[in-house]
């Protein structure tokens, strides 16, 4: 998947599946700063790719979120 070898997403239609799903996760990084952001953008034009991981760091954890 994405040309990553082993690299096994999930996949949500119902953002509350994913809610429930990770709800002690979420709940765990309220209250933390986030430390990093990282997006995918073309670097010739400034363009942001909307439709590629954003992965967010909090106390060396990564977090990623693909939206559509």
């Amino acid at each position: 998947m994405l040309g990553i070898k082993n690299y096994k997403p999930t996949f949500y239609k119902d953002k509350n599946k994913f809610i429930q799903d990770h709800k002690e996760h979420l709940r765990a990084l309220i209250g933390l700063n986030i430390d990093e952001v990282w997006m995918v953008h073309e670097v010739s034009d400034g363009k942001l790719w909307a439709d590629c991981p954003v992965n967010y760091c909090c106390c060396r954890n990564a977090f990623r979120v693909l939206f559509f």
